[in-house]
């Protein structure tokens, strides 16, 4: 990485941190105005309720205070904790659709087979390959060949 590039870095972290505490205050509101749409306030205390209390404070709420904390107070390590809990909550909230609350109320609980996991696997290890080609091909984190430079 360039020493432009470099410097640059922290500036556009702290830009984004600012983004994504925005977005994050979004998706609450959103989050609220559809458990109050769907008139699920009933089940807040519930077994299933508590999976969404962890979601909403533990992986929104905390996290987006964070990504403000560190904007403001410029701290690169506040911006990555809230980062590393953005993903683990949207992990968790993948695998809540998918596994914990799908049909909850069905006497049969789901589970994948062999073949979903293998599939989902694959997709996923695809995309890292196809991301990794790009950043060790392309000019994302280093400056362009000289060659391009005439081409603007």
């Amino acid at each position: 990485m360039s020493a432009e590039h470099r410097e640059t870095h922290n500036h556009i972290v702290m830009s984004l941190a600012k983004v994504c505490a925005g977005s994050m205050f979004v998706y609450l509101f959103l989050k609220l105005l559809e458990l109050n749409h769907e008139q699920t306030w009933s089940l807040l205390f519930t077994p299933m309720g508590y999976w969404y209390f962890l979601e909403v404070v533990g992986c929104v709420i905390i996290p987006a205070w964070l990504f403000l904390v560190g904007a403001k107070n410029r701290s690169m390590g506040v911006v990555t904790l809230a980062a590393i809990i953005t993903i683990v909550g949207v992990v968790l909230n993948r695998l809540n659709i998918c596994f914990i609350a799908y049909k909850w109320y069905a006497p049969v609980r789901y589970y994948p087979t062999w073949m979903e996991v293998v599939v989902t696997l694959t997709v996923v290890f695809m995309e890292l390959w196809v991301y990794r080609w790009i950043v060790n091909r392309m000019p994302v984190v280093s400056d362009s060949p000289e060659w391009a430079h005439g081409a603007h």
